[in-house]
């Protein structure tokens, strides 16, 4: 493969944009959240920039939709960075139809 084009300011941008969400939710971004994070108004001016990175060579596209878009030479993450398992609250399998304790108990006696 031969030398890759030098990227303008907003390219960049949205490079660095896309890096980032993938970083902190491990899928890539719409071109919605695209356009908030940096702040612009039109989300056709986004599309163009992305369609700019592919021919470019830093983006692919896997798929259809946006979420499908990987920068090249990044491997996904397997799993979203900022989710956290959560204890139960107490007594959540009560509420939810579980067993308790003591009923339990009591069956298991009979």
């Amino acid at each position: 493969m031969g030398a890759l084009l030098p990227l303008t300011h907003l390219e960049n941008r949205v490079l660095s944009a896309i890096s980032q969400h993938i970083s902190s939710h491990g899928q890539s971004p719409t071109i919605a959240e695209l356009a908030q994070s940096l702040r612009l108004k039109s989300k056709g001016t986004v599309h163009r920039y992305v369609q700019s990175l592919i021919e470019k060579g830093r983006l692919e596209r896997h798929g259809t939709g946006w979420r499908g878009l990987r920068i090249v030479g990044l491997s996904m993450p397997v799993q979203p960075v900022n989710v956290h398992k959560l204890p139960a609250p107490e007594g959540a399998a009560e509420r939810r139809g579980g067993c308790r304790s003591t009923a339990a108990s009591a069956w298991a006696g009979r």
